[in-house]
């Protein structure tokens, strides 16, 4: 800083220095209303990051719980061999054509507990993994509709179109809960 830099600027402080020496009536109200603006801005903020910090924990627990849901869907139609029973029925209806066969699984209703006990919180869900969540379980509805007892293979029996359209389902809720787990 040179001379002229410093003159300046002691000039600038004088001026301040003139200024607030004087007697303004309104700077006890600046600063109240200031003061007021401070401290409100400084309430809400705080609270607002924390409540949007919960919300986002509370979706991304929600999102893992379905995820670890599906994946015990896929586990158990692996482990039971579901799809695999589905083509077993299909070459052997191909084999003998224009019968029919039954097929029959036991499925308590509240089966998918955590996806209906959360149903209403779906939406929160982010959509690139939502819509395959929402699908999956349709899909997989719709097959265990068809297989309980009651079901359209349980009732008369099917034939190979009716088994076709069943596996095909199967099949996409399969590939739907495998790309689930694999976004997550």
């Amino acid at each position: 800083m040179d001379l002229d830099d410093l003159q300046k600027t002691i000039q600038i402080l004088q001026g301040l220095k003139t200024l607030l020496g004087q007697q303004n009536p309104w700077i006890p109200v600046y600063a109240a209303i200031g003061g007021a603006l401070v401290g409100a801005i400084s309430a809400i903020f705080p609270n607002m990051i924390i409540e949007r910090l919960k919300e986002r924990r509370a979706v991304k627990a929600l999102t893992g719980s379905i995820v670890c849901e599906v994946s015990a869907i896929l586990a158990i139609i692996e482990r039971r061999r579901y799809l695999e029973a589905f083509e077993e029925a299909i070459e052997a209806l191909r084999s003998m054509p224009g019968t029919v066969r039954t097929f029959q699984v036991i499925v308590p209703d509240n089966y998918f507990k955590i996806y209906h006990a959360n149903l209403d919180r779906v939406s929160q869900i982010d959509r690139s993994i939502r819509d395959k969540v929402v699908t999956f379980y349709q899909l997989i509805e719709a097959v265990i509709q068809d297989v309980k007892p009651g079901g359209m293979f349980s009732i008369s029996g099917q034939g190979i179109d009716a088994y076709n359209e069943t596996t095909s389902i199967l099949r996409q809720a399969i590939e739907l809960g495998l790309e689930i787990k694999h976004m997550w």
